[in-house]
């Protein structure tokens, strides 16, 4: 009677202790072909849920156009049943060499953002896998964001099990945690 007593106040104690976690260690993609990825269409398919994108959002897709060193993207989502349009560029970072490591900046109106993100893994016709970690010291913790990219509206069976195995096998990557937004969109 006394043992479950005591691992009740133990569990509840630990469960209140801040666990100091840091983004893991991982890489972008080798051999990245800047020019492959940068043009055309990607559709957003999934994502882990996050602060910027709220659950109505659908329809998301960018237009990506290589010039010169960078490539400009114009990025058009449905929310609440208004089209919305978002310009941007996206260049590789200096000093990552040929990785997937890359910056975007997007503007609307008189709002802008500029981030990190690394490509995990791409196979350039079908799917992207996108990443990046925000780490709050204050808070001892951290914040994963996750995107998975289509050229199509919806993923094949194959591509589907190809992204779950790359997430399952990465040791920091949730393939449950992605919300899947509507595909009945009229693009």
């Amino acid at each position: 009677m006394i043992a479950p007593l005591i691992l009740t106040l133990f569990a509840t104690a630990y469960a209140n202790v801040i666990i100091d976690l840091k983004c893991p260690e991982f890489k972008p993609i080798e051999n990245f072909n800047f020019s492959a990825y940068g043009t055309g269409v990607w559709r957003e398919v999934a994502r882990y849920p996050n602060e910027y994108e709220e659950e109505d959002i659908k329809c998301d897709r960018g237009v990506y156009t290589i010039e010169l060193d960078y490539s400009s993207t114009r990025n058009v989502l449905v929310q609440d049943g208004k089209e919305i349009r978002i310009d941007g560029v996206i260049r590789k970072v200096t000093g990552a060499g040929n990785t997937g490591e890359l910056v975007g900046f997007i503007s609307l109106d008189n709002w802008k953002m500029g981030n990190t993100f690394y490509i995990l893994d791409t196979d350039y016709d079908n799917y992207a896998i996108t990443y990046t970690c925000k780490y709050d010291e204050g808070k001892k913790s951290r914040r994963d964001y996750v995107w998975i990219l289509s050229r199509s509206k919806t993923l094949s069976a194959d591509v589907k099990t190809k992204i779950q195995n790359f997430m399952k096998s990465s040791g920091y990557l949730d393939y449950d945690k992605l919300i899947w937004p509507e595909t009945s969109c009229n693009e």
